[in-house]
């Protein structure tokens, strides 16, 4: 019955609830997109917190593989120097085009890098068989899908010696465009995080797409070159002047940005989209949330007749303000359906994907609080006037 009377009050003031219902759609939808960008900044984020957020630099020699064994011996009180490893390969064992590279990462970064995939599983999550290297894959011409097997030779062998080496490889997963990987190849003043990530561009690299895997996996099968940079950690509790000694020491690097300079830029890229949408999301709230509040007065006043007829047919006064909540309902209802619509149509056009944004289980939370507050202010103004009048006094006041 509630539902049906609100349906019916919801029509009575149809242009302006529909109004209403794309105000908060709006708002609904930019709270997302705000939300599903952050969430993207932070995946990529994930992997190097645990290094970033310890004492140390980044370090690198223009176009030299460092050496982490010399490196930490230059230094005092090393926890970890962290690399990333490629692997040089052909696809024919003639091939004559040049050589091509995938990427390799240590156990700990494979479990905590889970870059947003359009198909499959990460590599880490795939069954292993002998032989047989599962790889994660970005788009490119060759279109490759879940569950090929490409036969490649490595350049190198399992002792690191050059002979090419028959190796196959199995596609677990897609990554989703745009196709980001950290590879610690690059370097620029004021950076942050997403300088040590590299960007696949489908239209520039065409038929060469990159792989990533674990590097426990090329054990025993092929050889590999470190990356060029590295990050460097310090043990915790390392006196003041060993300190001094190994930033002087890493400054000396031809590429150098200490830990704390990289994660306080990093920190400022990923709120700087909270930053600049907030003000937006809260202005279409407030002005949805002002449109909700009019409209339940207006609502509720024209309607103080009917609510005495029901009254007058047994209804009580509480059942009025919940025939007036299941009208707020529906205008909350058809938002989020018109919100979530907008939302899957982008990323059928790769819209959203395109931006980099990852939605998860936050935006669910999110959104369902935004709706419980809209719904909770929208429920005030009704319950005000229907409780500052008597039903006596409405119906006496028609008759």
């Amino acid at each position: 019955m509630y539902w049906k009377l609100g349906y019916h009050s919801f029509l009575r003031n149809l242009v302006l609830n529909l109004l209403l219902i794309l105000q908060f759609a709006a708002a609904l939808f930019l709270a997302n997109v705000m939300t599903a960008g952050v969430n993207g900044r932070s995946v990529l984020f994930a992997p190097l917190k645990p290094y970033l957020s310890q004492d140390g630099g980044y370090v690198g020699n223009m176009g030299t593989p460092l050496n982490k064994d010399s490196l930490k011996s230059s230094l005092t009180g090393v926890k970890d120097v962290f690399q990333t490893y490629r692997v040089p390969f052909l696809y024919t064992q003639t091939q004559e085009e040049g050589e091509h590279q995938f990427t390799a990462y240590t156990p700990d970064v494979s479990r905590s890098l889970k870059l947003p995939l359009q198909e499959g599983v990460w590599y880490t999550q795939a069954k292993r068989d002998d032989g047989v290297i599962p790889v994660v894959v970005t788009n490119s011409t060759r279109g490759y899908k879940v569950g090929d097997i490409i036969p490649i030779y490595a350049i190198l062998d399992a002792n690191g010696e050059s002979n090419p080496t028959p190796v196959k490889l199995l596609v677990t997963g897609i990554l989703a465009d745009p196709a980001y990987y950290l590879e610690l190849s690059q370097w620029q003043e004021g950076m942050d995080f997403k300088g040590l990530y590299s960007y696949h561009n489908m239209e520039y690299y065409l038929d060469s797409p990159m792989f990533l895997t674990d590097v426990s996996y090329l054990d025993g099968v092929c050889g590999y070159y470190t990356s060029f940079n590295a990050i460097v950690t310090f043990e915790k509790g390392l006196s003041k002047a060993d300190y001094e000694a190994n930033m002087e020491a890493l400054e000396s690097y031809s590429i150098f940005t200490s830990n704390q300079e990289l994660w306080d830029n990093s920190m400022d890229y990923i709120n700087a989209e909270v930053k600049v949408m907030m003000p937006i999301i809260f202005c279409l709230m407030l002005v949805t949330a002002v449109g909700l509040l009019s409209s339940g007065a207006i609502s509720t006043i024209t309607q103080l007749k009917n609510y005495g007829i029901y009254f007058i047919c047994g209804c009580r006064w509480k059942d009025c303000i919940k025939i007036s909540l299941a009208s707020n309902a529906i205008l909350l209802l058809g938002a989020t359906v018109l919100s979530s619509a907008a939302m899957v149509v982008s990323a059928s056009l790769g819209w959203l994907g395109n931006l980099g944004l990852v939605f998860g289980l936050n935006n669910v939370v999110n959104s369902v609080v935004l709706i419980l507050i809209t719904f909770v202010i929208a429920a005030v103004v009704p319950a005000i006037v229907l409780q500052g009048h008597s039903p006596v006094e409405i119906v006496k006041g028609n008759e």
